[in-house]
């Protein structure tokens, strides 16, 4: 092998495995910078999500809290006024105008208005009722089994909740459906005024109305109203008499969408969101240890026949511990973010009680949408680090080749003077003594050859010398 290539896999040798192992280790340790700048990129961007989850859940609670103080304070309104009117008895201040002059349309009530149209769970506006109705007047009906004239004694003072009523429904309309008063003796006042009862309704009957007369306070409760048969939502409180015993029961009705509030989620979060009041279930549940779904979206489609006790779902036990630290946490009044399928979705949930026995308001977010951000994130992160070490790899491949193509130029730099040096050798090898190397340096090899350069002259005076010998030795035979 000639001492070009020689040199050349020397000067390789010594430069390239360097260069090799410092662009290994810097590629390395690049994807694993990558990797973990990737991955804190995406904890940090669950993290802030599970806080803007919190932060959404508190904000709705929030605004199921404003909703039920405000019917609490509603309905108090409406059983005080009520209590006040039953006891002092004022004469009536308006017609009474029962339930079937309504539907035969009496012309004394008046023009009826058509039913309002309010944005269900999913943002859409839709009539609240197909029921016209009028914000002019009460309504009257008389129970299946009633005693007419102890009823009607009772209409009179009644009326005088028009105002109030209306007052109430005109500030909040957005809120409630009907606002309604029902005595034991089989008298139910309702606003706004309208028909379509059923032949055998009897509110003493209604889970709303036993519910409250049971436990001698407010009460929440889920239902089909049997005027819409619409899902809806109700808050009852009892009415006492002077002594103290219950008459019977006021209440008001809302649709159950506004408890929910998934458009708004939806708007915030993605149309996936669900969000769903639940209880922890007791003893009378059957399972102590399920939660029980209270409100949901579910329940609107239903479409059961008003008389049929609205039958509430269970959370389904794909995570028993899950359910049990929340169960734990909402029984001890603590708001929380865990994870947990819904449906066989992994999902999480962010909940916080908001009204009495538990009630709590729930958020379910699919964790796909949580984690796409953050897993966006990450992807964006290793591919720029990719394309840096594309980048890099270019960059060291142009720096290598130009290694490679100097040490070529360093190998011929240093084995030329050798070349011509053993030419001018080979020449004068052949007999001519005038052979010369060139120099054109001054380091070792310039030396060689200007040595070289030396012995010529000095062998071809030997040789002439040598000549002339050997012609005087001829001349002296």
């Amino acid at each position: 092998m000639r001492i070009r290539w020689k040199l050349l896999i020397f000067l390789l040798i010594m430069v390239l495995p360097p260069i090799l192992a410092v662009r290994w280790y810097s590629i390395r340790e690049t994807r694993v910078l990558g990797r973990e700048l990737a991955g804190g990129a995406a904890a940090t961007m669950r993290d802030t999500a599970d806080r803007e989850l919190t932060q959404t859940v508190n904000l709705f609670a929030e605004a199921v809290n404003d909703t039920r103080d405000v019917l609490e304070m509603a309905l108090t309104l409406q059983a005080r006024e009520t209590e006040r009117l039953l006891a002092d008895r004022p004469p009536a201040i308006e017609p009474i105008f029962f339930d079937a002059d309504y539907d035969r349309r009496d012309p004394r009530i008046g023009v009826l208005e058509p039913p309002r149209a309010l944005p269900d769970s999913t943002g859409e506006a839709k009539p609240e009722t197909d029921i016209p109705l009028t914000a002019d007047h009460l309504v009257f009906r008389l129970s299946p089994g009633a005693n007419r004239e102890a009823a009607l004694r009772d209409a009179g003072p009644l009326t005088r909740l028009l105002p109030l009523f209306r007052v109430i429904y005109l500030r909040h309309d957005h809120l409630m459906l009907w606002s309604y008063v029902s005595l034991e003796n089989g008298l139910h006042c309702a606003y706004p005024g309208h028909g379509g009862y059923p032949p055998d309704y009897d509110p003493r009957r209604r889970p709303w109305y036993t519910a409250a007369r049971a436990q001698g306070r407010g009460v929440w409760s889920i239902m089909v109203d049997a005027n819409t048969s619409r899902t809806i939502a109700t808050l009852s409180l009892p009415v006492h008499a002077p002594d103290g015993a219950i008459i019977g029961v006021t209440g008001v009705d809302f649709p159950l969408d506004t408890l929910l509030l998934e458009s708004d989620l939806s708007r915030r979060w993605t149309p996936a969101v669900r969000s769903m009041l639940l209880r922890p279930a007791t003893a009378e549940d059957g399972d102590p240890d399920a939660m029980v779904i209270v409100a949901t979206r579910d329940y609107l489609r239903l479409g059961q026949d008003w008389k049929t006790p609205l039958a509430l779902d269970r959370l389904e036990k794909e995570d028993p511990a899950a359910i049990r630290i929340m169960r734990e946490n909402i029984q001890a009044g603590r708001q929380g973010v865990l994870e947990m399928p819904y449906k066989g979705v992994p999902s999480v949930w962010a909940y916080k009680p908001v009204i009495q026995d538990g009630l709590t308001l729930a958020v379910i977010v699919p964790k796909e949408v949580i984690t796409a951000s953050a897993r966006h994130a990450e992807a964006s992160i290793i591919d720029r680090t990719r394309h840096m070490l594309r980048d890099t790899s270019l960059f060291a491949l142009i720096i290598n080749l130009f290694l490679v193509g100097a040490a070529v130029i360093a190998s011929k730099t240093v084995t030329r003077p050798i070349a011509r040096l053993a030419k001018a050798a080979a020449t004068l090898a052949e007999g001519d003594l005038t052979a010369r190397a060139e120099v054109k340096s001054r380091d070792e090899l310039g030396d060689l050859a200007r040595a070289f350069n030396d012995m010529a002259p000095k062998l071809l005076e030997r040789v002439k010398l040598k000549n002339d010998m050997a012609l005087a030795m001829e001349v002296q035979r």
